[in-house]
């Protein structure tokens, strides 16, 4: 079922891009209590969109309108989380918070390498205890991931693998945009042109070659389909 602006009343709260996160926050949360006092399952994908241009939101607690605006979608998914954490839905419950992309935003110049480095956050009643964990992945690793975690095959999703696996030994992230891609592993990034068949930054055989495989794979399975 996709969920869209057309199933809200017509007074909620709306921006440029659609209904404002805190009021799709209590929908989501009535949708799970709903689902959980009936014993269904699920599986939701929630879509954020209040932090983005022109960044106005029905909050103020920062003078910067952008900084408010990333502060209203923080507070609007901290009062989510919080309202669950008192309910029988938090039991089982595994939240996964994960962007599409850093901050693009300022007068300086984009930098690449930065505005694609992103974290993910796992939380909820499913997960044992608080833990960091610095290792690169990408966002495609997610399912196998979590997945592993439950002791689910993932071998369908051919692109992810399961960083906290031991199996897991390249520490890697591929990331793509318009005729180019970026690599980054331990030693270091590599952002690479394919118009320009050059790294723009980074140059790096090895990272090169990996980049070009992954995305010569990628095209190849997307023929495939």
């Amino acid at each position: 079922r996709l969920v869209s602006q057309k199933d809200f009343p017509a007074g909620a709260a709306n921006g440029k891009w659609g209904v404002h996160d805190g009021e799709v926050f209590d929908w989501l949360y009535d949708d799970i209590i709903d689902k959980t006092s009936r014993g269904v399952k699920w599986f939701t994908t929630f879509q954020t969109l209040s932090s983005h241009e022109p960044f106005i939101v029905p909050y103020r607690r920062l003078e910067d309108d952008v900084d408010n605006s990333f502060a209203y979608t923080d507070d609007s998914f901290g009062r989510f989380v919080d309202r669950l954490r008192q309910t029988p839905a938090w039991n089982d419950l595994l939240i996964v918070c994960v962007a599409d992309h850093g901050a693009n935003i300022g007068d300086g110049p984009e930098v690449r390498s930065d505005y694609a480095h992103i974290p993910v956050l796992l939380t909820g009643g499913a997960v044992a205890a608080p833990r960091r964990i610095d290792t690169l992945m990408s966002q495609t690793d997610i399912a196998a991931t979590i997945l592993g975690q439950m002791g689910l095959p993932h071998k369908d999703f051919s692109f992810s693998r399961d960083v906290l696996a031991d199996t897991y030994k390249e520490h890697f992230s591929f990331h793509t945009y318009n005729n180019g891609f970026m690599l980054t592993d331990e030693r270091g990034v590599t952002d690479y042109d394919n118009v320009a068949s050059a790294a723009v930054t980074g140059g790096d055989d090895r990272r090169e070659r990996m980049g070009k495989a992954i995305l010569q794979a990628l095209y190849a399975d997307l023929a495939d389909r």
